[in-house]
């Protein structure tokens, strides 16, 4: 029985308006998911889009064979977390599952995105909060063709970097360094969170407590990761090729005024690409002056500052550097857009019909590049050559148990053909210009590196050595076999040549 009376009025209004908030909740969450699985939905479909995700997918066939991480278990300067993520979804769906590396990938971008709207949603309200997720989700994806919404390591590297920003506007600083040092564990570049979360603490009140809240937290949370990195084993090769490797890895691209073509090639066709990404942001910068922005809105410029400082760091520009930047730029994007929406209709129209004749120019651009229709110095960089052929060969002359060693930056080859790699190093001269034919100076053609391969030689001979160099479409024609002694000689021991697929030399073991 329902007595009549103010009071019940009151409070059936308020079940009607509680019933009204859900009933619009859902569809902007249900937005967000779908276009964020539309945006990243290419990655789904293609079973190896990006040079570094096949690399972390032939580690972590290493480690799945007992092999230590940074030793026989496969060498790269990336720092563990992505390894374990990959190793981790091998485990659970099948070795060399990347649909099953997207899908969590996905995920890890719906999460992300769904702290990137809380923090929008402080600054500007709850539309600018769904309008944030939303650009997350898309632009998450914008990476180039080769690139195209990877599950690389900085997609995984932001989630645990939005929560840290968030946590430090709570004062939570053991729980904010603890993120941070996960995210550096992730990527070393998200080290350039820690001061930023100092100068936070820095404003606060009881200054020091708060900076040793957030020193602590942060050695508490890499103490646990280095730890458990140091019960496989593989500590010494973590500082090996994660720290040391990194002045020689960093050398040749500024020294060889390499930084303006990969700015030319990457950054120049991203920036066309994003408009709608970073003008917003852009705006909200030069409109609205440092004092009157509150201390969580000055925290998110900051993070986007120092973002900047690190993507740019190594001169190579790539595009999935930039995806470092799609969380704060969307933050401060989405709150742009809220401040827009509350202008007298008109303004907000004709803003909003600039920003879609913006997005749809964008999308031509970055469709035509993909196609490769435009020009070089607009043309994004295309997939690897089709290999399926030469994949095809190692299967049918291979046994699953057979191990490969495929000379060049092509460990695509070891995921198409399913064939566990010879030797620690999965691919050479990565993130080197080898458009130039300059000095192979990188992190994995020091001298050091040609013993270890050795050894891994003599532990686990190759059945089949796959010589990419010889692939006049590929992108290790300046680098044969002959110019580095040590590999030829490993070769001409104990293989010879038994045809060229696809412009891929093959050797067979002899006898």
């Amino acid at each position: 029985m329902v007595r009549a009376g103010g009071n019940d009025g009151g409070g059936v209004r308020q079940g009607l308006l509680t019933a009204s908030r859900a009933r619009t909740w859902v569809p902007p969450a249900a937005l967000v998911v779908l276009v964020t699985i539309a945006a990243h939905l290419e990655s789904l479909l293609r079973r190896a889009s990006d040079g570094d995700e096949d690399a972390y997918s032939a580690i972590a066939r290493l480690m799945l064979q007992g092999g230590r991480l940074y030793a026989d278990g496969g060498v790269d300067n990336k720092p563990p977390v992505i390894f374990w993520i990959y190793a981790a979804t091998f485990r659970l769906f099948g070795e060399y599952n990347l649909f099953a590396v997207h899908l969590v990938k996905v995920a890890v971008v719906l999460a992300t995105a769904a702290l990137v709207g809380v923090l929008a949603r402080r600054l500007a309200g709850d539309w600018a909060g769904w309008i944030a997720a939303l650009l997350y989700g898309l632009f998450t994806a914008a990476g180039g063709p080769q690139q195209y919404a990877a599950a690389n390591t900085e997609v995984f590297m932001n989630l645990p970097l939005v929560a840290s920003i968030l946590l430090l506007l709570d004062r939570r600083f053991v729980l904010a360094g603890a993120l941070i040092a996960l995210a550096c564990l992730t990527k070393q570049v998200a080290i350039v969170n820690l001061p930023l979360a100092l100068a936070v603490a820095l404003v606060s009140t009881s200054r020091v407590r708060n900076l040793a809240l957030v020193l602590a937290g942060f050695a508490a949370g890499a103490g646990l990761l280095l730890g458990a990195l140091a019960l496989t084993g593989s500590a010494a090769g973590f500082w090996r090729w994660t720290v040391v490797s990194l002045a020689s890895y960093e050398s040749p691209i500024w020294g060889s005024g390499q930084a303006l073509t990969y700015m030319r090639e990457w950054l120049l066709p991203w920036l066309l690409a994003t408009p709608l990404l970073w003008a917003p942001a852009l705006y909200r910068l030069v409109s609205k002056p440092w004092r009157g922005m509150g201390v969580p809105e000055r925290t998110v410029v900051g993070w986007l500052l120092i973002g900047v400082l690190g993507a740019v760091a190594s001169g190579r520009f790539f595009s999935h550097y930039n995806i470092a930047l799609v969380a704060p730029l969307t933050v401060l994007g989405a709150a742009a857009l809220a401040d827009l929406r509350r202008r007298p209709r008109p303004a907000w129209r004709w803003s909003l019909a600039a920003g879609a004749l913006a997005g749809t120019l964008a999308a031509a651009i970055f469709l035509l590049a993909d196609a490769r229709v435009l020009p070089a110095p607009v043309r994004l960089t295309g997939a690897p050559p089709d290999r399926s052929g030469a994949a095809d060969y190692v299967r049918a002359h291979t046994n699953p148990s057979d191990r490969i060693f495929v000379w060049g930056n092509a460990p695509y080859d070891y995921v198409l053909s399913e064939r566990t790699p010879a030797s620690r190093f999965t691919a050479f001269l990565r993130g080197f210009p080898r458009e130039q034919g300059l000095e192979p100076r990188n992190w994995d053609t020091t001298p050091d590196v040609w013993p270890a391969l050795k050894e891994d030689f003599a532990n686990h001979p190759p059945a089949l050595i796959l010589d990419t160099s010889t692939d006049p479409y590929g992108t290790f024609t300046h680098y044969p076999l002959s110019r580095f002694s040590e590999v030829a000689a490993l070769v001409r021991a104990g293989y010879e040549p038994v045809g060229v697929v696809e412009g891929v030399t093959i050797y067979q073991r002899r006898g």
